[in-house]
């Protein structure tokens, strides 16, 4: 019984040096500040597109920020709930602007008056 008890005690003290290594890997604070940065540029309610470590993107509606993660709301066809997003898992966040695109609307201004010249020419 004493030697279940040794190694029971044995394995717990174990546990406890390997999982401090651990608990220090997980709060880095250098990967931490650069999100922490983009994200304090941001206002809130502003449409970011959010690049994730793990490969994914999002583009969601900013709601809040706190001190270890952002709450967003993302822009889908079908209403989804808020998701949390801790700043370490942020590799890149950026603010999306709408972008007036002068081309596009030439075209179709010159499309409208083509439209307008041939039916004035055609008579009807």
């Amino acid at each position: 019984m004493i030697r279940t008890f040794t190694v029971v005690v044995s394995i717990a003290i174990c546990g406890l040096f390997a999982a401090a290594p651990l608990r220090a890997q997980t709060n880095r604070p250098d990967e931490v500040q650069p999100a922490r940065a983009q994200v304090e540029q941001i206002p809130i309610g502003a449409i970011v597109k959010i690049h994730t470590r793990g490969g994914g993107r999002l583009k969601a509606v900013l709601v809040s920020v706190d001190d270890m993660e952002i709450t967003v709301k993302p822009v889908t066809r079908r209403p989804e709930s808020s998701r949390r997003v801790a700043f370490d898992q942020i590799e890149r966040i950026e603010r999306c602007q709408d972008r007036v695109n002068i081309g596009k609307y030439a075209g179709v201004g010159s499309g409208i008056g083509a439209l307008v010249l041939f039916l004035l020419i055609a008579g009807l």
